[in-house]
C-alpha cells in the first residue's frame, strides 16, 4: 500500500513536544522570499524582520531559539534557512564573508557562534574539514548539526569524537542522504527485532537540479573506495561496482555500490553488524556510464576537472527535465524475516533543506541539551523529521510504503 502525507495514519512517534505556535506553514514562494529578504514581511502569523547582519526574527514564535547556519547562502544552506524562516526562529546566516563571519579554516572566528541554540554546518566539507569546528563546539558547549555526506569526513569525525562527553554535542547527518536516509533505516531497524542486516538504496538523478557542491561530491564518490560494514567490521573495497536490484516506491531498479557514509553511521548508531548502501541513478543509462569509467581516470586532477564541466553541462541542458525527484528504500533483515520501508519525494533538494531545519528544531527543543557525539537517528525519529519537514515546505509531495507519516502536532 502506498500512503501520501496529509492523510492521518499511525504516527511513529508522539510529536506533542512541538507546540502549535511553532507549526507555522506558508507557501514556498521564491518571489515572496526575495521580497522578504529585501524589506522583511508582515504576515498573518506575525512580523518578520531582517536586519543588516542577516538575522531573521519572527516575533511571537519559538522565542529564545537562535540557529546559526554556516553556508546559509549556498545551494543546500539557503533551503535550510528558508525552512527555518517558515518555522519562525531567529536564524543567523554565517559564512567566510559578510557581517557574521565563521570560517572553518580560521578557528578564531568560532566565537561568533556563542549563544546559538544549534549551529548547522552546510559548508562544503570536501573543501575545508569541519574537524576544528566540531572540536570547538564539543569543548565549549552548544550543538553542532553537520550536513556533510562525505564518508571520509564522517568516518574521521566519528573516530575522533564518538567517545566525547561534551559539554557540547556533535550530531552527524542532516538533509536527505545523509539525514532522512538514516532515519528511514533506523525505523526499519526498530520495526524488526533481532535485525542483522540493513540495506539502503537511493534513486536520484545525481546532477539534475544539483548545486556545484553536490556535483563535486558525486565526482569524489565515483573515485573513492566503497565502504560497507560486514560482520561488524568496516571494509574498504574498490571503485563503484554493480549492486542488487532494489524495490523503490516507483518500481524495482538495478543499482551501483558506491561509497556512501550511511553504512558507517548506522553501524555506529544501531550496532547492526552488516550495512550496505546502493544508488540507482536516473536515468538508468547513467548506471552503465558510471560502470564504464576507469577508476584510475577519476583520480587524475585534469580528468576530474573535465568531468566536473561535463556534469555541469549535463545538469543544465540534458538532465534538467528529470527534476529533483528522489526515492529512498531501507530493508531490515533478520534470520527469516525482513521489513521494507520506502519513500519518494517530488523535490529532494527541498526535502533536504526542510529536513535540516526539522532536525535543528528538534535538537533545539531537547531538554537538557544533548552532550557528546551522535548520529542523527539516535536523537530525531523519521516521523519527527518528515512531519516537521512537510509543515515547513508544503509544496513537498511524499509517498511512502511500509509506513505512514503522522501529522505534526
Amino acid at each position: 500500500m502506498v500512503h501520501r502525507t496529509g492523510l492521518r495514519g499511525v504516527r511513529l512517534e508522539d510529536l506533542s513536544r512541538w507546540t502549535a505556535a511553532e507549526r507555522v506553514g506558508t507557501s514556498d514562494d521564491r518571489d515572496r522570499e526575495r521580497e522578504d529578504e529585501a524589506r522583511g514581511s508582515e504576515g498573518s502569523h506575525g512580523a518578520r524582520v531582517a536586519d543588516r547582519t542577516g538575522v531573521w526574527i519572527a516575533r511571537g514564535y519559538a522565542s529564545g531559539v537562535r540557529i546559526v547556519v554556516i553556508g546559509g547562502r549556498g545551494f543546500l544552506g539557503s533551503r535550510a534557512v528558508r525552512a527555518l524562516r517558515v518555522a519562525g526562529v531567529e536564524t543567523v546566516v554565517a559564512g567566510r564573508s559578510g557581517d557574521v563571519v565563521v570560517d572553518l579554516a580560521r578557528p578564531e572566528t568560532f566565537g561568533a557562534l556563542a549563544g546559538a541554540s544549534v549551529v548547522v554546518d552546510c559548508s562544503s566539507s570536501h573543501e575545508v574539514s569541519p574537524m576544528a569546528l566540531a572540536s570547538h563546539v564539543l569543548a565549549h558547549g552548544g550543538v553542532l548539526l553537520s550536513a556533510s555526506s562525505d564518508a571520509g569526513v564522517i568516518d574521521a569525525l566519528l573516530r575522533a569524537h564518538r567517545g566525547s562527553a561534551g559539554p557540547g554535542a556533535l550530531v552527524l547527518g542532516a538533509g536527505i542522504f545523509t539525514g532522512v536516509s538514516n532515519a528511514l533505516a533506523r525505523a526499519a531497524f526498530d520495526a524488526l527485532p533481532g535485525c542483522e542486516e540493513l540495506v539502503l538504496g537511493v534513486r536520484t538523478s545525481p546532477f539534475s537540479g544539483a548545486g556545484a557542491g553536490t556535483i563535486d561530491l558525486m565526482i569524489d564518490v565515483l573515485g573513492a573506495p566503497t565502504r560497507t560494514v560486514v560482520n561488524g567490521a568496516i571494509t574498504t573495497g574498490g571503485s563503484i561496482a554493480r549492486g542488487p536490484a532494489l524495490p523503490f516506491v516507483e518500481g524495482t531498479y538495478a543499482t551501483l555500490e558506491v561509497p556512501f557514509a550511511e553504512p558507517i553511521m548506522l553501524h555506529a548508531s544501531t550496532r547492526v553488524p552488516n550495512v550496505t548502501m546502493y544508488m540507482a541513478p536516473a536515468p538508468s543509462l547513467l548506471r552503465l556510464a558510471f560502470l564504464s569509467l576507469p577508476a584510475s581516470l577519476l583520480r587524475m586532477r585534469w580528468a576530474r576537472a573535465l568531468m566536473r564541466l561535463q556534469f555541469l553541462l549535463l545538469r543544465r541542458f540534458v538532465l534538467a527535465w528529470l527534476g529533483a525527484r528522489v526515492g529512498l528504500v531501507a530493508i531490515a533483515r533478520a534470520a527469516e524475516e525482513s521489513r521494507t520501508l520506502a519513500l519518494t519525494v517530488n523535490d529532494g533538494f527541498a526535502l533536504a533543506g526542510a529536513a535540516i531545519a526539522a532536525a535543528a528544531l528538534a535538537l533545539a527543543a531537547r531538554t537538557p541539551p544533548p552532550r557528546g557525539t551522535f548520529v542523527v537517528d539516535e536523537l530525531v525519529s523519521l516521523d519527527a523529521m518528515l512531519s516537521r519537514a512537510r509543515s515547513l515546505a508544503p509544496s513537498l509531495r511524499i509517498e511512502t510504503r511500509g509506513f505512514s507519516i503522522g501529522d505534526a502536532r
